[in-house]
Parts: C-alpha cells; structure tokens; sequence
C-alpha cells in the first residue's frame, strides 16, 4: 500500500497522547482545574480560602475550618463550539483562506467532595473527580485529517484522593494527601490509500490506550498571618502514567490489507504548586493565587510498538505560571455575588504545537453566585476563555510530503458553566 504521507506517520499516531493528557486550561487542551461553583465564581483562585468541601483539591489543609460532616456534588458543563481553523492553503487539500469548524463539543464532568470534622484539631476528606474529560471532533474531510488525532480525540480520568488535615497550632494547619488515578485515551484520524494508480477513499487510523491504577501525593499547608490574611499552598505530584492499548488502521482495500499492533508507552503528568493569598473582612473575600505547573517533564514522548517501528517525538515543553484574582462578597447572609480573572501562558513551543491542542496564552473572565441556607448551598458559576491571540501552526508535524505542508492559524474560545450543591449534616 502507498499512501500520500510517509509510512512513518503510522508511529505518530500514540506520540499525540502526550498532548492531550496534561495541559493546563481547557481550552488549551484537556486539564480542568474547575473543581467547585464556588470557586470557579473566582476564576478558581481558592488555595488561601478552601472553605468549602473541595478544599480537598484546592488546599486540603482548610478542611479544618469545616464543622461536622459536608458533602458536595459538582457538575461542570464545558462547550466549545467555535473553534475554528483558517488556512493557509500551503497543503494539496487546503485553500487559502477556508475556514473550517469543528464540530460542536459538550461534556459534563462530575465530582464529588467529602469532609468530616474527627476533633478540633483532625479533619478528614475524600475526592472524586475528574481534571481531565474532554473530546475534539473536526471533520472527516477537513485539511488536518491525516494528523495524528485529526479527526477524533477523547481522554478522560477518574481520580480517588483522601486526605487528611491536622491544626498544629491555632494559626497553622498541615494537610497530606494520596491521589490515585486511572487515565483512558482514544484517538481516530483518516489515512491517504493509493494503490496503483487507484486513489480509494480515506482509511481510518484508531488508538485506545488506558492504565491501571497510577498514584501519587499531595501536601498543603494553611496559616492565619492575621485575623483578617490567610497564605495557603498546596503541591499535587507528578502522576505517572504507564499506558498500554492498540493501534488499528482498518477500512483499506483488500489488496492493501488492514493493520494492527500493540503499543505501550509512559506519560508523566506536571506537579502543580499552588500559592495564594487572601484577605477576608466583613462580607468581602479576595484570594491572589499563582499556579506553577511543571511542563518540562513533557520533554519528548517515546512510544513502542509490538511489531511496528518505535517512535520518539521531541516536545521540549515549558514551564508555566498562572495568575488568578478572585473575589466574593456577601450581600446578605443567605446570597454572595462572585467574580474573578486568570491569565496563563502557554507551555508548547511553535515548534512542537500540533492541531489537537493549540495551546496559546490565555484569559478567562468569571461570574458566579452564591445561596446559603445553613445546610444547604447551592453555587454557580460562568466562565469565558479566549486566547490573547490565535495560535499559528507552521511546523512538521503538519508536513505532507509531497503534498505540501498544512499551516494556517487555530481559535478556540469556550465557555464553562459550574453548579455545586453542598449539604452540612
């Protein structure tokens, strides 16, 4: 079989995983750090606050601020329906200027908190959400169907964290944590068949790859400068991921043959360290946090097959910042309006950027509200994203050969819509 992409491009198709696991800000890619209504309110600048029950992923250490039994269930809406490519018109299946939509994508993303108050100084959680659970959908015949992941993309994980928080002195509490964590992957893209002189309609390329359990830790403090200032940090662990699945290529001709293997591979997600500040007087909260995730673990991706030749791709990732402001203010006992905004730049250089997560710097601007009964709260919050720019694609993982080389310009604005219900026994 001869197709119009080197025969190679077959070893890409599991390199694009590593894209699609780690990356900060959903619409960067697939990372949601939107645990909370309440938090999300304040663009998730909670790590000096955490007081609520999803303490037990923002900073676990404020679970001893929480009085007898709580439990939260959040549901997160995510709808990214106006992202879009312009092309260049440098490949054989692209004219310049031709926009193309993707499809319209939704999910919703669960997760639940517990915390128990043990004595006034001991405070127990427990976890379970998923950080990561989105899909991309471009059309089959769209310009970027050959890609590695062009057409189709899905990761999703179910993490498990318990916790436990101990107040060491009146103005300090420390906090340790186990997280566990299970990551499945599927990726779909179409593959050129010519055979002869006989051009036959696009093949399809599919990869499933899943884990067992993998595991790491997560450590917290909280401390009250004043009466009125609380600092809070909190640290998640790099997450290991060791990946096994298979590869398919089906839908080709006869004379051509259908092709399937084996693969495995490792991932290893960012340690996340996050540092906030907050003021609290009256009916006003303000949180300033910085998040500092570890990209430069994503340094290449290595990837084996059973039968197939290996593949090792560069990705030569960057460390990141993120910036958040958040704040809250009662107007009432029962009601508290919310509002917040984060920058965070962008860990993928122009040179390793492929069109599954066209990643760029980004803004999110936050909404949200607030009801309390005593027992009962009830919390929502809107969040917008849009890039500081759109993001240009001009490297080789879009080089068709003789086909010439896909560039253009990626946008992918979304929007998030968190609602939590929180119960006190």
């Amino acid at each position: 079989m001869k197709g119009i992409m080197k025969k190679e491009w077959i070893t890409r198709c599991l390199a694009i995983i590593v894209l699609l696991l780690p990356t900060k800000g959903f619409t960067n890619a697939y990372f949601i750090d939107s645990m909370d209504g309440k938090a999300t309110g304040m663009a998730d600048a909670f790590t000096a606050i955490a007081d609520d029950p999803a303490a037990v992923y923002y900073n676990p250490a404020g679970m001893v601020q929480l009085d007898g039994t709580r439990i939260s269930t959040d549901l997160t809406f995510v709808d990214i329906r106006d992202a879009t490519f312009k092309s260049n018109g440098t490949s054989l299946f692209g004219t310049a200027g031709h926009t193309t939509d993707a499809r319209p994508t939704q999910a919703y993303i669960p997760n639940l908190f517990m915390t128990h108050k043990v004595s006034d100084s001991l405070s127990l959680g427990m976890g379970m959400y998923s950080n990561i659970g989105l899909s991309t959908h471009w059309p089959d015949g769209w310009e970027g169907r050959y890609i590695s992941g062009g057409t189709d993309a899905m990761i999703k994980t179910i993490t498990l964290n318990p916790a436990a928080a101990y107040r060491v002195h009146k103005k300090l509490s420390l906090s340790g944590g186990l997280v566990l964590q299970k990551a499945e992957v599927q990726l779909q893209n179409k593959y050129p068949v010519v055979v002869g002189e006989t051009v036959y309609p696009d093949a399809t390329m599919k990869l499933t790859a899943d884990d067992q359990v993998s595991y790491g830790y997560n450590l917290a403090f909280l401390a009250w400068l004043t009466d009125d200032v609380k600092l809070g940090m909190s640290y998640r662990s790099a997450m290991r991921h060791d990946l096994d699945g298979t590869f398919k290529l089906y839908g080709t001709p006869g004379a051509a043959g259908d092709m399937k293997d084996d693969i495995s591979t490792v991932i290893t997600l960012p340690a996340l360290l996050y540092t906030g500040i907050a003021y609290t007087k009256g009916p006003l909260a303000l949180d300033f946090d910085m998040v500092y995730v570890q990209w430069s673990n994503i340094h290449d991706m290595k990837v084996d097959f059973d039968t197939l030749p290996d593949s090792d791709t560069p990705k030569k990732w960057n460390n990141t910042w993120n910036y958040r402001l958040g704040g809250s203010y009662n107007l009432t006992e029962a009601f508290a309006l919310r509002t917040g905004v984060e920058y965070s730049q962008n860990p993928i250089p122009d040179s390793t950027v492929e069109p599954t997560t066209p990643t760029n710097n980004r803004w999110r601007l936050c909404l949200g509200g607030g009801y309390n009964t005593g027992n009962l709260t009830l919390d929502l919050a809107y969040n917008y994203f849009y890039w500081t720019s759109k993001r240009t694609y001009n490297n080789a993982t879009g080089d068709y050969g003789t086909a010439g080389q896909m560039t253009g310009e990626f946008d992918v604005p979304a929007h998030l819509i968190a609602t939590t219900i929180g119960y006190k026994f």
